[in-house]
């Protein structure tokens, strides 16, 4: 598929569509990797969807999902360096730009949907807190999964 046939052609549905199901996909790869650790891992991707982590972990405390606004999600994707890096080798780059953003929102409010529907544990990033205070509260809450 073209980058044009991919992000300026496809519609949002399409791209969220895809995007979960590479993410199913790529989860039974990310499966045997960590049968094949030998110690606690910290495990981190857009791929470990909140509907596959929770048959996986002993219990709830075992993870944790991170998601970002789409106000804080614009914010810092246009502070990278990369930001245009796709768009820009398309032949309509503010679509382009367009459909990326609003399916990374589509894929960040479906993790936050699934990750309150199987009960596991949700920190919005919006920008009101920092990096310390996040890593906090996520340290407490995977902390009490070694009672």
């Amino acid at each position: 598929m073209s980058l044009d046939d991919r992000w300026v052609h496809s519609s949002v549905d399409k791209l969220v569509e895809d995007t979960l199901d590479l993410c199913r996909e790529l989860f039974e790869i990310i499966v045997e990797d960590l049968r094949a650790a030998a110690a606690d891992v910290v495990v981190e991707g857009f791929q470990l969807l909140p509907e596959l982590v929770s048959g996986v972990g002993s219990s709830a405390r075992h993870a944790l999902f991170l998601v970002a606004t789409p106000e804080f999600r614009r914010a810092t994707h246009f502070s990278r360096p990369h930001a245009w890096t796709t768009p820009l080798r398309t032949s309509d780059s503010e679509r382009a730009q367009r459909n990326r953003l609003e399916r990374d929102d589509r894929v960040g409010e479906h993790i936050l949907n699934a990750a309150e529907e199987q009960n596991l544990k949700v920190i919005v990033v919006d920008g009101s807190r920092n990096e310390d205070d996040i890593a906090a509260e996520g340290e407490a809450h995977l902390a009490g999964s070694r009672s």
